[in-house]
């Protein structure tokens, strides 16, 4: 037998505060349990959606055989489960997953995203900018070399490895390549 909606009522009015807790409590335990399934969903909702289906008559609720808060927990473990339940495609990724294969089998999320690389007109002045950095050490063969490597997009380890240069040697030449560059822009 449901309870009428003056019985939900006077039930949820007469709510004591421990069992208040008990609720929100619960209500905390299995929204921390779906993790990112929550999907931006807190424990309030999660209460909030038990008592209005329970209002509404969604939920029935019978005031014979089952105190009201036992009747919340459920609701609030049907509700919770049905949230679970959603398909992984359905929510959105969350900042901490962006760096994993997704499971529909498209690879990293990351990697579809549209590229900010410099465009024509930045390439350009880059390419131009390299070029008058190269003509400030025409005469510095060290410095030519490593220029040559950053030009072809090698990483300071790699253009160590290729020029033959120590760690002390490639950063001995790069720091006169920076004051160089420096003294020229200023």
């Amino acid at each position: 037998m449901a309870a009428s909606a003056q019985d939900v009522y006077r039930a949820i009015v007469s709510l004591t505060p421990g069992e208040l807790l008990k609720i929100r409590e619960f209500a905390v335990w299995r929204i921390k349990g779906l993790g990112r399934k929550s999907n931006g969903r807190d424990h309030e909702d999660l209460m909030q959606e038990a008592v209005t289906r329970t209002v509404a008559g969604d939920r029935h609720w019978n005031n014979a055989s089952v105190s009201f808060v036992v009747h919340l927990l459920g609701a609030m473990r049907s509700i919770s489960n049905h949230w679970a339940a959603q398909t992984f495609e359905d929510l959105p990724l969350s900042a901490a997953e962006l760096d994993r294969p997704v499971p529909d089998g498209r690879g990293n999320p990351v990697d579809r995203v549209a590229s900010a690389a410099a465009g024509p007109e930045a390439q350009l002045a880059i390419k131009e900018e390299l070029q008058a950095i190269e003509r400030l050490f025409i005469d510095d063969p060290a410095a030519a070399r490593i220029l040559e490597c950053v030009r072809d997009g090698l990483s300071g380890p790699e253009t160590q490895e290729t020029t033959g240069y120590s760690k002390t040697e490639y950063e001995t030449v790069m720091k006169r390549i920076r004051r160089g560059v420096r003294r020229t822009t200023s």
